[in-house]
């Protein structure tokens, strides 16, 4: 679902209204669990069981590593967690990619392999969605963070959809500890959310749109690397912004 979509502008208040109509903490955490499992199963609902499962290891991985007291057997869940992730991310990223360079390569040697290529639809926000976990998982492990225990605040985390598929990607200490806090709607939250919302679209739809239509045209087909290539390319100053704070509230 586009941040700039009819639906989108839909789901907000939807979400807002259902959220703010009671003031039981744990109703509330499934209210914005079922608006992210909405938001991120909107264009294809095939990506949602990937989503639910990744969050379910991390889940899992962490409260196996916090009950676990031998050091080896941490670092043994501690590797497979981190493995599970890095695995799933590897096949839907990668898989292909390596597997059409080797032919590539192989039949420029004169051989003919016959090896199996997967044409994978790219989950939206995969790479987001793998690195928190990880994240997670190991400031559990070094004692950073106590696992979380509570299923439906620890899938709210990792589905919350303002951040889901554009990051940023949210340490537990800062976005998993905000579903345990009683949220009260105000003035002051409700002026500061209006304009942060006026100031992402006007960034997106008047800036970034814009220039879109300049860079589109220096990144040339075909042609891998090149001057058009440097000039379509933020610096590094430009990619600096000031650090918001997500607040459920």
């Amino acid at each position: 679902m586009s941040f700039v979509s009819v639906a989108f502008l839909g789901l907000v208040p939807a979400t807002f209204l259902l959220y703010h109509a009671t003031s039981r903490l744990a109703v509330q955490n499934v209210i914005i669990l079922a608006a992210s499992y909405v938001f991120y199963g909107w264009w294809d609902w095939r990506f949602l069981p990937l989503l639910v499962g990744i969050s379910v290891v991390n889940y899992a991985a962490a409260i196996l590593i916090a009950a676990t007291h031998h050091e080896h057997t941490r670092k043994l869940l501690l590797f497979s967690a981190v493995a599970a992730a890095i695995i799933v991310l590897a096949i839907f990223k990668y898989f292909s990619f390596f597997v059409d360079s080797f032919m590539t390569i192989a039949q420029r040697a004169g051989l003919n392999p016959n090896l199996p290529t997967l044409r994978i639809i790219l989950p939206l926000g995969i790479s987001f969605i793998t690195f928190q976990g990880i994240a997670y998982v190991v400031d559990v492990y070094r004692g950073k963070h106590v696992a979380e225990r509570d299923l439906v605040k620890f899938l709210a985390f990792k589905a919350f959809f303002p951040q889901l598929v554009a990051g940023p990607i949210e340490r537990a200490s800062n976005l998993l500890d905000q579903f345990s806090k009683p949220r009260q709607f105000t003035a002051d939250h409700a002026d500061r959310a209006l304009w942060l919302l006026i100031y992402g679209y006007a960034m997106k739809v008047v800036v970034a749109d814009s220039l879109a239509v300049i860079v589109d045209t220096l990144f040339i087909p075909d042609q891998p690397f090149g001057w058009s290539v440097v000039l379509a390319t933020r610096s590094p100053s430009a990619s600096r912004s000031t650090p918001i704070s997500t607040d459920t509230a």
